[in-house]
């Protein structure tokens, strides 16, 4: 028997099983559909029926990195506790006990400054995705003889890679409308979507979404004027980039010359070695007392430098 003869009846067989797979996909396919709606539906009834800080938490996290579940708000509440208990038990054996405390305190709180930068960053870029995301949005609900969640929907699907954030938070909300049981659940979608974008002409947004799905009124002339005023921000968003890139230049050239500066001072000036320097710093414990306070100091210097430089495209 050759090798071909020997391979014939494996191909047939991979040919009748992908056959087989297209056959019963139909089937298949409304079933994990309706699994996963059910799966997703629990899940926010988990976090709904949870205490205010949880569902605070896991508002957060929705928002930051996508992730709002039951389970992904105590996998992020038992990593900050983990952390903060290194850092404890690291820093007692530095400072006196209450320091030791008060500085391993950070450690919460830097993990929910972190995720509120991330979530202004986030507020940012799509903020920004606003003109492309009304202008699919207002074409589609005129082309679906304002049929709002149809809108949405093929909104969805013509929106590109251009705006990203606004694809995920209109999945979301779509996903929300879709499974509404009561008047609330429409308060709920609207003020997660609220908070997603926390600009003035968002709010607005939500307040015309809410007339179209509870009275079934047409907005389109709202969400014209919505539009209208995002491209008056468009043609001030190009003065405050030169603004911002003329600053950036600035800070981008200054720290270089600090940082040079800084190595000729220790290493040139004040004739320190290598070896000398990660002593004094890193194994010394008034040099690593120093150390500690400056490194707190260079991250918030660094998050009201990107809350300055980084503005929402709001009216």
């Amino acid at each position: 028997m050759s090798n071909l003869d020997a391979i014939i009846p494996y191909i047939a067989l991979l040919i009748y099983l992908i056959g087989l797979w297209f056959v019963l996909l139909p089937v298949f396919v409304p079933v994990l559909n309706g699994l996963q709606i059910r799966a997703r539906r629990i899940k926010r009834r988990e976090v709904e029926d949870s205490n205010p800080f949880i569902q605070e938490i896991a508002q957060l996290l929705e928002v930051a990195i996508n992730r709002g579940t039951l389970g992904a708000a105590y996998s992020f509440l038992a990593l900050v506790l983990s952390v903060w208990i290194i850092v404890f038990f690291m820093l007692f054996k530095i400072y006196p006990l209450i320091f030791a405390i008060v500085g391993s305190l950070f450690i919460p709180v830097l993990s929910i400054v972190f995720l509120n930068i991330r979530i202004y960053m986030n507020r940012v870029k799509i903020s920004y995705e606003g003109l492309n995301f009304i202008t699919e949005l207002t074409n589609n609900y005129r082309i679906q003889h304002n049929d709002l969640v149809t809108a949405m929907e093929f909104t969805f699907s013509s929106l590109n890679e251009k705006s990203p954030y606004s694809k995920k938070m209109l999945q979301q909300l779509i996903y929300r409308i879709r499974n509404v049981t009561s008047l609330r659940d429409y308060d709920v979608a609207l003020e997660q979507m609220i908070f997603t974008f926390d600009t003035s002409w968002s709010k607005q947004l939500a307040n015309l979404f809410k007339l179209s799905l509870v009275k079934g009124e047409d907005i389109t002339e709202g969400l014209l004027d919505i539009q209208k005023d995002l491209k008056d921000l468009e043609k001030l968003k190009e003065k405050k980039r030169q603004i911002n890139i003329q600053t950036g230049f600035m800070l981008y050239g200054l720290i270089p010359i600090m940082a040079l500066t800084g190595i000729y001072f220790i290493f040139g000036y004040s004739g320190f070695t290598v070896d000398k320097f990660i002593e004094y710093q890193f194994i010394n414990p008034i040099g690593l007392k120093i150390f500690l306070p400056t490194v707190l100091l260079v991250i918030v210097s660094w998050i009201i430098y990107m809350y300055f430089l980084k503005n929402k495209n709001d009216f």
